[in-house]
């Protein structure tokens, strides 16, 4: 069984994989793996007494200049399992709420300049 969910970004995609790894990194039960050449975030969760756990994959693709469309899969890592008990689409949410407040941060984030110089 496998569950997709794409939404849409007010980010750079170089920033939203940033995003991405961060959600796989910090949310509570998932992994993250590594960053392919093309993009593409592997993630996973972990085996629990619901599931046998999760691969999670994610990208995301250009709009225009500063959009960009982020998609985030979860497949079962046991092709026998036939219920994921709701488990798959709470996952995802959780990963779209980190992801979308990560690009947020970033987004609002200042360059990082010296300080004004002290006047007496």
């Amino acid at each position: 069984m496998k569950r997709e969910e794409s939404f849409d970004l007010h980010v750079t995609v170089p920033m939203a994989i940033d995003a991405i790894v961060h959600a796989f990194a910090t949310v509570r039960g998932c992994s993250f793996h590594r960053v392919e050449a093309n993009g593409v975030v592997r993630g996973s969760t972990s085996f629990n007494l619901a599931t046998y756990g999760e691969a999670l994959t994610g990208w995301a693709v250009p709009l225009g200049a500063t959009t960009s469309r982020v998609t985030i899969v979860a497949e079962d890592s046991m092709p026998l399992q036939l219920f994921d008990w709701g488990r798959k689409r709470k996952m995802l949410e959780k990963l779209r709420l980190a992801v979308c407040d990560r690009a947020a941060s970033a987004a609002t984030a200042h360059p990082e300049v010296p300080p004004p110089p002290f006047i007496r």
